[in-house]
């Protein structure tokens, strides 16, 4: 399985001299017609390998991945408590970019029934402005210059080995993955005014947390010459915490001051958030011929995790200071996934997928810790209480999902892999019902050469 060089880096000394291209997955009409517009695909990446000596290496591009960088800054507080980032002066988001996947490098070589492999993914976004409003030929007070940069990036580090025949395991997989995110966000801003530039307003938003840490191990043992046994590990920790921090002085006396009102409110506060989430897998499937060209595959997880979030705000006015709120939550979860699927070899060209999934038993408990401060009240923002709150759900009611999908080898080196969109089943495709609906959702082709 190709996908394999996705969890082990080494696996890909098995892929030397292939060609691959995830076509993209589309989103069509999912229940009334539309006719323009009706079809989007997104993504969409594709890679090489090839054998460069003792050497096997791959470069892909465009390849997504979630990173907990999406939910730095967000606000959990109820009733906007904290305050949630503003945009700047000049109208700019200032929130966190969600880091594009920009390439995929994977090299391993082969010694003997070891194999060794490493891999670089790195992903980033960002945008930046220079500007200014001055008066010619003399500069006058109230004009303006600005500085602008918003920027994300995420660089994952994965090292593999694999090592086959190991006792009664026909090979054993050992994987450590570095994570390491970066925000650089900030913008200032100057004002013209009695003969000089004075600084009016500057923003900062940087990660004071930015390394997350993941291990894996897999192990495979053979049944017999149709049958597998798999069992999987794995242990992850992530860290995004981040730290937003505002100056604004209106009045350009350089001091904000408190307490002047809208238009001219000055403000000078800073924001933390400590971001941390980590899981526990323990993984098990197995593989066996049940008829003639016909695979079954069961597997099931057992998963643990957490995510908490705890924000502060902090004025840091020289004559108002102190901590003005403060919320923490953590979430944690157990879930147990089985999954079911089943491959048809319908000819030496065509094979036939289906699959089952369905959470067993899944629980979530949320607790909440919310203290109350009073005003200020001329030497602090005193604390007059906390609540706290714990609920615990239990979703293992969720529904059951059903994928559908077709391999077509089309040549003896280009395979073309499919995923049959459910909708199909029931409102046929366009030229049966009229509605602008996909036949497949993802379609992936892997040429060998």
């Amino acid at each position: 399985d190709d996908s394999l060089i996705w969890l082990n880096p080494a696996e890909i000394n098995t892929f030397s001299g292939f060609l691959w291209g995830e076509l993209g997955q589309a989103a069509g009409s999912a229940v009334a017609p539309r006719v323009n517009n009706n079809l989007t695909l997104s993504s969409q990446w594709g890679g090489v390998s090839a054998g460069l000596g003792p050497v096997t290496a791959a470069l892909f591009l465009g390849q997504q991945r979630t990173s907990l960088l999406s939910l730095a800054g967000d606000r959990y507080a109820p009733g906007g408590q904290i305050v949630a980032i503003p945009a700047t002066p000049a109208g700019a988001a200032f929130d966190v970019l969600d880091p594009v996947g920009k390439f995929d490098v994977l090299a391993g070589m082969q010694m003997g029934n070891l194999g060794l492999g490493m891999s670089v993914s790195f992903a980033d976004d960002g945008t930046s402005t220079e500007s200014s409003n001055l008066t010619q030929p003399s500069l006058a007070n109230g004009d303006l210059k600005y500085s602008y940069q918003r920027y994300s990036s995420d660089l994952l580090l994965n090292f593999g080995a694999k090592l086959s025949e190991l006792g009664p395991l026909s090979s054993v997989d050992a994987v450590l993955t570095l994570g390491m995110h970066g925000v650089n966000n900030k913008y200032s801003d100057e004002v013209y005014f009695n003969n000089a530039f004075v600084s009016r307003s500057n923003y900062t938003l940087k990660l004071t947390g930015s390394m997350g840490v993941q291990f894996q191990a897999r192990g495979v043992m053979m049944l017999g010459d149709a049958s597998s046994f798999i069992l999987y590990f794995g242990y992850g920790s992530d860290d995004a915490s981040n730290e937003f921090s505002r100056t604004t002085d209106t009045d350009l006396d350089g001091t904000p001051e408190p307490g002047i009102p809208a238009p001219n409110t000055e403000y000078y506060y800073r924001i933390n958030q400590t971001l941390t989430a980590s899981s526990l897998r323990l993984g098990f499937a197995a593989n066996t011929n049940v008829a003639k060209n016909m695979l079954l595959i069961m597997g099931g997880n057992i998963e643990t995790g957490a995510l908490k979030v705890s924000e502060s705000q902090t004025d840091l006015f020289s004559a108002r200071n102190g901590i003005v709120e403060e919320y923490t939550r953590e979430v944690s979860w157990f879930t147990l996934p089985v999954n079911v699927g089943f491959e048809y070899a319908a000819t030496k060209a065509i094979v036939l997928r289906t699959g089952v999934s369905k959470n067993l038993f899944q629980t979530q408990t949320t607790k909440e810790t919310d203290p109350d401060y009073a005003a200020w009240n001329g030497t602090s923002y005193p604390l007059v209480g906390t609540v706290e709150t714990t609920a615990t759900a239990d979703n293992a009611v969720s529904g059951v999902t059903v994928s559908l999908g077709a391999g077509v080898t089309l040549t003896g080196n280009l395979k073309i892999d499919a995923v049959v969109r459910q909708q199909v089943l029931f409102s046929g495709t366009f030229v049966v019902s009229g509605v602008p609906e996909t036949l497949f959702s993802q379609l992936s082709a892997i040429y060998r050469f």
